[in-house]
């Protein structure tokens, strides 16, 4: 499910499934990347879908629409994946039976040139005494159990294909109906915690800055920093003049 919602099927599929709801593309295109859906399992057969959204209507939407969206495409694969399946096979028993027909033909132009073979197809080619007749006759067993095999095969696939395409679209249903957790104007609070990052990260290097900056400052501020720096007595110092002094 996580692997199927992030590929880029998923999400056109979803865009049009958006349309009912959501006429106008620039809308649905909104809802789709502010909701990214996930998908996580609560239980060997539940799973909770999850997105965020700025609107509490938009936001059950899209949720109801991305179960809608899973089941269609989960049902797509298992019908390509039998499909595949079956023209391998299909294929295969083509191959087979012209082998056989193949086999059959050779063991009739044998026994037509040798008019005393006799071959039961009944009876185990081990009984019969000619080596070439028996091995033409071999052919023919094992190219017949192929083709049964293949047969058999194709038939059982199908039934397994259906089968497994109508519990996809018949049991996977909706538990409990799309609810918003949690609303109001911060939403689902997801904002406010990239918020309360974003100032913390901001706090420790504004700290660190002015830190930085007073260890690399060699501004002289008062007469102490003077005696530190040059090792001499300040005797004395000239007062800072006021605006009306100035002139």
């Amino acid at each position: 499910m996580t692997q199927l919602l992030g590929t880029r099927a998923f999400e056109k599929d979803l865009y049009g499934a958006l349309v009912d709801g959501l006429p106008s593309p620039a809308d649905r295109n909104h809802a789709i990347s502010l909701a990214k859906p996930i998908a996580a399992p609560i239980g060997s057969h539940l799973m909770l879908i999850s997105a965020s959204c700025d609107n509490q209507r938009i936001c059950i939407l899209v949720v109801t629409k991305t179960v809608n969206v899973l089941r269609a495409e989960q049902v797509a694969m298992e019908k390509a994946n039998a499909k595949a399946g079956v023209s391998f096979l299909t294929a295969s028993l083509q191959q087979a039976q012209n082998d056989y027909s193949l086999a059959q033909d050779a063991l009739r132009r044998y026994i037509a040139t040798h008019p005393g073979a006799k071959v039961d197809p009944t009876a185990s080619p081990d009984t019969v005494s000619d080596p070439e007749l028996a091995r033409l006759a071999v052919s023919v067993q094992q190219t017949r159990g192929r083709v049964t095999d293949l047969q058999s095969q194709i038939d059982k696939d199908n039934s397994i294909a259906s089968a497994s395409t109508a519990v996809f679209e018949a049991d996977p249903h909706i538990v409990d109906q799309p609810t918003v957790a949690q609303g109001g104007r911060l939403g689902d609070r997801s904002s406010l915690k990239k918020a309360a990052a974003a100032a913390g990260v901001a706090l420790v290097l504004g700290l660190g800055y002015l830190l930085i900056l007073g260890w690399v400052d060699t501004t002289l501020r008062n007469p102490r920093d003077i005696e530190h720096r040059f090792r001499v007595t300040v005797v004395t110092s000239i007062p800072e003049l006021k605006p009306a002094e100035r002139f």
